[in-house]
């Protein structure tokens, strides 16, 4: 509904540490996590090595390095052989494939 509505009736929440603006008070609740110290917030440990997430997905996210490909779903590159466990890595990896002219 905030994409459809007039830009100068939406309330907009600024953080108070840089130039971040966020349209919803939870997406800046969740942005004001990165001005925090890593000690001042709870965080979530992964079991397999030290890396230390502030938000629970990113540890989600984190935990696929730990598994092989065959354990994880793949998303395959239609040109190529390449093979992403996150999808925005091939979505990445698919630039390579563009002609420099577009």
């Amino acid at each position: 509904m905030l994409v459809q509505q007039d830009a100068s009736s939406v309330r907009i929440y600024d953080c108070s540490f840089c130039s971040y603006k966020a349209k919803r008070k939870y997406h800046l609740t969740r942005h004001m996590l990165t001005h925090q110290d890593a000690s001042e917030v709870m965080t979530y440990q992964c079991a397999l090595c030290s890396y230390k997430a502030k938000r629970k997905g990113h540890l989600r996210s984190h935990m696929l390095i730990h598994k092989d490909a065959s354990e994880v779903t793949t998303y395959d590159c239609s040109i190529c052989s390449y093979k992403a466990k996150h999808k925005y890595h091939l979505t990445r990896h698919m630039l390579t494939h563009q002609d420099a002219s577009e």
